[in-house]
């Protein structure tokens, strides 16, 4: 009891004598939440709830505390939410809009009347610090040719591309076509053309820390074939058969694209060969493939003739290989025994101009000329060397006498004349 008051010390008196030990040490630090927990020990309050790891015998300001701490679990979890659903997904799309989408290559393969597979290679540039996976899809291709924007091909099952980073993606997708019309336009016009341009829209999934769903529209610039400017180098010819007419010989020539457009026909492809404005042949390169830069091709060729005009121009092109000189040669009216209705028109429209190089053991190794005997013909005799592995028989020679780069005679056999 209380000598003065004649009472027991209060609770109230027990805190403030608490209260008032601390500050006698002034320079010793001190630990509030060992000092709380000393003050609200197991053993002086062992049925006392905690909160936060510290007891608190006081009930009102422990339900305080927890309506504190669920508003800010609240507050949390809607500011993650407006995060996640509201500032990223706005991020997103500014960030996509602001980006470009550059297509390094695009490669048609099994071409059918109505479809056909499509691989790009492809990636968003100019997207800044995100990196991020854009799940393509619902993608609609426009050609923009003079103004005019004109729906050519719809893209299912698209893939997955990079947003932001070096890095490129190859993207397989089913191509429809929409307007073969069109379609077949837009080829005919990439033969020529320096660039082809497209429009691309549609949607993707973009996932960064959450998928979010945007809208894409892009514009996208393919290189086009520029008519082929590199001629076909043909680095090696080999005669395989011949008969009365026609010549079969087997070549390998270098070809090269500078389009971004890849072509896998998936079946042979089919030309003529003309020399002087006429038909000599025609030819063959199995299971064809366009490919970007430089390839090589195997090909059957078939020098032939069925008239007389063209007979003459098939022995103009035989003397000049005989004898080791090059003859110009153009690749045109190019198709398939299998025709897709839109390639149709932009194979034939292909023109490749070539060269028949002449032979590096020329057949004519030497010309003996005899005593003349009339004014206009001089008899002669040939040293005729064959390199070819098939023997050939020859029945008439037909030819241009040529010294220093002019022609001063022909060679009609068995008569050599001069002019």
């Amino acid at each position: 009891m209380d000598a003065e008051l004649g009472r027991a010390p209060s609770e109230v008196d027990f805190k403030r004598s608490s209260m008032e030990i601390a500050p006698k040490d002034v320079n010793k630090s001190v630990d509030g939440r060992a000092m709380h927990e000393a003050l609200l020990s197991d053993s002086d309050y062992p049925n006392t709830p905690t909160y936060c790891g510290l007891r608190s015998k006081d009930p009102v300001l422990r339900r305080r505390a927890e309506k504190r701490l669920a508003a800010c679990v609240v507050l949390s979890i809607a500011l993650l939410f407006i995060t996640l659903f509201a500032i990223i997904p706005a991020v997103i799309k500014s960030i996509v809009d602001k980006s470009s989408l550059d297509v390094e290559s695009v490669t048609l393969q099994y071409p059918t009347n109505t479809s056909f597979q499509s691989t790009t290679v492809q990636k968003f540039e100019g997207a800044g610090a995100l990196k991020a996976k854009a799940k393509m899809h619902d993608l609609n291709i426009f050609w923009n040719n003079n103004g005019v924007s004109t729906q050519v091909i719809t893209l299912t099952d698209s893939g997955t591309v990079t947003v932001g980073g070096s890095e490129a993606i190859t993207m397989n997708s089913l191509a429809i076509v929409e307007n073969t019309e069109a379609m077949s336009e837009m080829l005919v016009y990439a033969v020529d053309a320096t660039t082809l341009d497209w429009n691309l829209d549609g949607s993707a999934y973009v996932t960064f820390i959450t998928s979010t769903n945007v809208d894409i529209s892009k514009s996208v610039t393919l290189d086009g074939y520029q008519n082929f400017p590199v001629p076909p180098n043909i680095s090696s010819l080999s005669t395989v058969a011949g008969v009365t007419s026609t010549l079969t010989t087997s070549i390998t020539a270098t070809l090269t694209s500078v389009s971004s457009m890849q072509m896998h026909l998936g079946q042979n492809l089919y030309f003529s060969i003309i020399n002087n404005n006429t038909k000599v042949g025609n030819g063959m390169i199995p299971n064809f493939v366009m490919d970007s830069g430089s390839f090589d091709v195997n090909a059957t060729i078939n020098i032939t003739y069925t008239n007389e005009q063209e007979s003459d121009q098939v022995m103009l092109l035989m003397s000049n290989y005989s004898m080791g000189i090059s003859s110009p040669l153009n690749l045109v009216d190019f198709y398939t025994l299998d025709p897709v209705v839109w390639m149709t028109a932009a194979l034939a429209s292909m023109d490749m101009p070539s060269s028949m190089p002449g032979s590096t053991d020329p057949f004519v190794q030497l010309i003996y000329l005899y005593e003349k005997i009339v004014p206009e013909n001089i008899p002669f005799a040939m040293v005729i060397y064959n390199p070819e592995d098939i023997p050939l028989n020859i029945t008439s020679i037909v030819g241009a006498l040529i010294y220093q780069g002019v022609t001063i005679g022909h060679v009609n056999s068995p008569d050599l004349a001069i002019y």
